[in-house]
């Protein structure tokens, strides 16, 4: 099995009691099939597979280039997959960090509340009756880890959001590349003017056509989305300027209260001093849902903030300011805030509030990007329409500088015509996406011009007339 390779594979190599074969067996397996996972367990034990893997390849490709030249290219292939998977690990980890620390502080918590039940606290402790204190506690825990949820899902959107957009980039500068590649192969090799090119080509420009308009809708969707995404930096980051923000639940303190709903402004990210052995701290009460996604106003939607429900606080001890230490920091534990309504300060657990400017990088990356696909949309359609047009030229100049109407009669003349009027009403229209009303016109009138000539004993001077009439039509196209 691959996965022997951390355990298994480093030990026998060293001593050699494999052969290199396979060792490169191993490794392949290990490396085109990786099992990152979507735990921090996980990603850790494949994160020393591929450190495993890479540790051996460097070893096995100092000895394999001297020994066995033939495999050194297989050898830098899989150091070249190894980097991309070791890319994806810390991709993935960074996403499950918040998880990872979540369960570990949850841990070390549980652990040592049962450490102080188990042999720390006096029995005057166990006299007291907390039951309803610790009702509220509980239920204070219960509410942050629903608030906490709810930021990890506006996390992972905002994460969505950007890998998308990254994707759609990459698919349009790949199909921007094979576009121009496509039209260096056949301003090359596509001057004959044959059915078969013309297949080939009709099919490659569908194909192109379809990956676009998927691009597009994609691009489209990204515009819509971008309306909602929400910057999540700012709970990492100092804040430097105000932040519009609204209230996920009702929160009390001694400066006032603030209701679920109600719009602030944060100003700035303070933290507690050590000093205190009081922690602010606020216990919920469940309350009615407030507020309806779809009832917005001034841009602003309070109820599309609320995880599933909004809720009561009051606190469960109150430090007066003297007690709070405001400093810039990195954690964004606590934010200061002031109501939009009045003048009052509050400081606020960061989790209890709702930023609702959206992220203006995010709007910008999505309409810089459906900008550049309308234009290569744009693009795209002319440069393919000239494109197609001289290929349709040289195949009606080719049949015509051949002269087998001429030399077959007018009747022959006469059902060419209505093969390249046929081509262009239904071939182009329904097939590439082509129509041009002023051009099916012409090719009409030419063709009725036509049928009045070949009535009468054909003559030749008429018939050149009627070709010629044909070569201004594709002077006019191109």
């Amino acid at each position: 099995m691959a996965r022997r390779i951390y355990a298994q594979i480093i030990p026998d190599f060293r001593s050699q009691q494999e052969s290199i074969d396979a060792y490169i067996n191993d490794l392949k397996e290990a490396v085109n099939i990786p099992q990152y996972g979507q735990t921090p367990y996980q990603l850790l034990r494949e994160k020393k597979v591929q450190n495993a893997a890479d540790d051996i390849l460097k070893a096995t490709e100092y000895r394999v280039v001297k020994n066995i030249p033939d495999m050194a290219g297989e050898l830098r292939r899989l150091r070249r997959a190894v980097k991309v998977n070791k890319d994806c690990l810390k991709y993935f980890t960074c996403l499950t960090a918040p998880v990872d620390g979540l369960s570990k502080q949850v841990a070390k918590t549980i652990k040592r509340t049962l450490d102080l039940q188990e042999r720390e606290l006096s029995k005057g402790f166990w006299n007291q009756d907390l039951t309803d204190m610790l009702k509220s506690t509980w239920e204070n825990m219960e509410i942050y880890s629903l608030l906490h949820c709810f930021h990890l899902n506006t996390t992972a959107e905002f994460h969505k959001f950007f890998y998308e957009g990254r994707k759609i980039e990459l698919e349009l500068n790949k199909l921007g590349r094979a576009i121009v590649m496509r039209d260096q192969y056949q301003t090359e090799q596509s001057r004959h003017g044959t059915e078969e090119e013309a297949k080939s080509l009709a099919k490659k420009l569908q194909n192109y056509y379809e990956q676009l308009r998927g691009l597009a809708e994609h691009a489209t969707n990204l515009v819509s989305r971008s309306r909602q995404i929400t910057p999540i930096y700012f709970r990492v980051a100092p804040i430097k300027n105000p932040l519009n923000g609204v209230m996920l639940c009702d929160y009390k303190s001694l400066e006032g209260n603030l209701n679920a709903g109600d719009h602030v402004s944060v100003l700035s990210d303070v933290h507690i001093t050590n000093n205190s052995n009081r922690i602010l701290g606020a216990v919920f009460h469940h309350r009615s849902l407030r507020g309806d996604r779809n009832n917005c106003t001034d841009g602003c939607c309070p109820g599309s903030w609320s995880p599933r429900s909004l809720y009561k606080v009051r606190p469960r001890s109150q430090l007066s300011n003297k007690e709070l230490e405001e400093q810039q920091t990195a954690d964004g534990i606590y934010w200061k805030v002031r109501t939009t309504k009045g003048h009052t300060q509050f400081v606020v657990p960061s989790i209890c509030i709702g930023l609702v400017d959206p992220d203006l990088d995010a709007r910008e990356k999505a309409i810089t990007l459906y900008r550049v696909l309308v234009d290569t949309w744009e693009d795209f359609i002319q440069e393919n329409t000239i494109h197609l047009t001289e290929w349709f030229k040289l195949v009606f100049l080719r049949w015509i500088n051949s002269q087998l109407p001429i030399r077959r009669g007018p009747h022959d003349m006469e059902k060419l015509l209505r093969n390249v009027t046929i081509f262009l009403y239904d071939g182009l229209s329904s097939g590439l996406g082509f129509d041009d009303e002023e051009l099916k016109q012409l090719a009409s009138e030419v063709c009725q011009m036509n049928t009045g000539t070949t009535k009468s004993n054909g003559n030749q001077n008429e018939i050149n007339e009627e070709i010629e009439s044909f070569n201004g039509i594709f002077d006019w196209l191109e």
